[in-house]
């Protein structure tokens, strides 16, 4: 794959798995939509290890507190997980 299919697929993901979380449980006065969500993530690193698994870290604007936004995987599995970090 291109590195723009992965990143679509990885902001896709994050969309997914967390903008449920966002508007349920962080929502301030308002939901979000997912092309806020994603206006609001920024890359901040991207981990790939010789094992072929990865990690994209991303700083999001205060959308979770002062935590960031990990979406992680495995090059032969694919997208894994999407997690809050501190």
């Amino acid at each position: 794959l291109k590195m723009p299919d992965w990143n679509k697929r990885v902001l896709e993901y994050a969309v997914a798995e967390l903008l449920p979380l966002k508007n349920d449980s962080w929502a301030d006065e308002r939901e979000i939509s997912a092309v806020e969500f994603v206006s609001r993530l920024r890359l901040g690193s991207l981990s790939v290890c010789q094992t072929g698994s990865f990690e994209f870290r991303f700083d999001c604007n205060n959308m979770f507190g002062d935590h960031g936004v990990n979406v992680y995987g495995d090059l032969d599995e694919g997208l894994q997980g999407a997690t809050i970090s501190g």
